[in-house]
């Protein structure tokens, strides 16, 4: 079986969405949602990382950082993947009703299901990269092999 999910009011798999409502602590601040994480550290080093934290919700993240994309990192590229992934597997670690949906998917595929982005999902005809989805997976399986309470705060590969 293989498990969709695009936007984050789908149920069961709406909260695998970077924009579902959990909140949780990283590099000591507290992120509303992954997509507040993710937009913001595309600034860290920078006032917009905050500006873009205390985005009412994650679209208006989203759209600060459109509009601050000229003062973005020039390392991004290398890094959003880790990123995604360090904020996603926080989301799952200090969330347990959303980590037991995570974790009973068993070892079935996950696919973001959205047409407008093949980067991070597939589209309906399966084309795309879904490395929301794959990080999706990563997670899962290192919950578990982990009993931890939180995420290592060792640096990104690569960042400084």
């Amino acid at each position: 079986m293989t498990i969709f999910f695009c936007d984050q009011n789908d149920k069961p798999y709406g909260c695998f969405s970077n924009f579902a409502n959990y909140s949780f602590t990283l590099d000591n601040m507290l992120w509303r949602t992954v997509e507040h994480y993710y937009q913001a550290n595309k600034y860290k080093g920078t006032p917009y990382l905050e500006i873009i934290q205390s985005a009412s919700d994650p679209t208006e993240a989203y759209r600060l950082s459109k509009k601050y994309s000229e003062h973005k990192r020039t390392d991004w590229k290398e890094l959003k993947l880790e990123y995604m992934k360090r904020g996603t597997l926080q989301k799952f670690i200090e969330n347990s009703d959303i980590r037991e949906i995570l974790l009973n998917t068993g070892d079935n595929l996950i696919i973001e299901n959205c047409d407008d982005d093949v980067f991070w999902g597939q589209d309906v005809n399966g084309i795309g990269d879904n490395n929301m989805g794959k990080i999706l997976m990563q997670v899962r399986e290192y919950l578990r092999q982990n009993d931890k309470s939180r995420i290592d705060s060792t640096l990104i590969e690569g960042e400084q």
